[in-house]
Parts: C-alpha cells; sequence; structure tokens
C-alpha cells in the first residue's frame, strides 16, 4: 500500500501497473514521472487506519485509509478501503472502495491536515 501511494507522488505510474492484478486492471498511460498527468492531485500524506490478513501466510489482505491531497487550491480526502491480492509471492491490488470524500475549505492559518505539524500556507498550501 505504501509503494504504491508513494509511486502516486512521484507519478509512477509503471509501478503503479506491476502492482495491480493485471486481469481486471486496464493498463495505465506509457508515460511515467510527476508531469505524465498535469491535472493530478498532489498527494499531501497518508494514514492507514486498518488492515486486515494481509500476513504471511494469508493471500488477500484488506487496507482502509484516507490519502490527503490539494487539487485546484482545494484539500480533500480520499477514504478507501482497498483489497489485496498475494500472486506469486508479491502482493498486488484488486479492488477498492471509496468509503467517503471529504473536500474541506481549510483557513491558511490553520495546521495542515496532512499531519505535518506545519500551517496550511507553509505546506499543502503552498
Amino acid at each position: 500500500m505504501r509503494s504504491r501511494y508513494s509511486a502516486f507522488v512521484l507519478g509512477r505510474l509503471d509501478h503503479i501497473e506491476k502492482t495491480e492484478v493485471p486481469e481486471i486492471m486496464p493498463p495505465t498511460a506509457p508515460q511515467d514521472g510527476p508531469d505524465a498527468q498535469p491535472n493530478a492531485p498532489v498527494w499531501c500524506g497518508l494514514d492507514i487506519l486498518s488492515t486486515t490478513d494481509g500476513q504471511e501466510a494469508d493471500t488477500q489482505g484488506v487496507v482502509e485509509f484516507v490519502a490527503h491531497y490539494k487539487h485546484k487550491g482545494q484539500e480533500g480526502t480520499l477514504h478507501e478501503r482497498s483489497v489485496f491480492t498475494k500472486k506469486n509471492g508479491a502482493w498486488l491490488y484488486q479492488s477498492g472502495k471509496q468509503v467517503a470524500a471529504v473536500s474541506a475549505q481549510i483557513g491558511r492559518n490553520d495546521p495542515c491536515s496532512c499531519g505535518s505539524g506545519k500551517k496550511y500556507k507553509k505546506c499543502c498550501g503552498a
């Protein structure tokens, strides 16, 4: 889960594609890097809320997370429960169900919701 989040932050679409169950996921665009998707949100932080299964002996696991982002001047969150399947020793993203998507107005001097401890204007609001 964390490697996929990092890949989204860095625009590494190749890693996203490698960590998806190929039978159910459409192929991504071949272009990679932060400029590959100019309208993509800026990811500001990831909170893992819970995990179910996903241990060495398991073949499936569930991760519930909240990813914080900024898009077109607005701050928001993506709250999802993702199902991962283990194939050939590697964990692959199988599916996800959005729990809630909240777009919040935040003041420039409010603490940033990404958890950095900085003011919003000096962090994700910059």
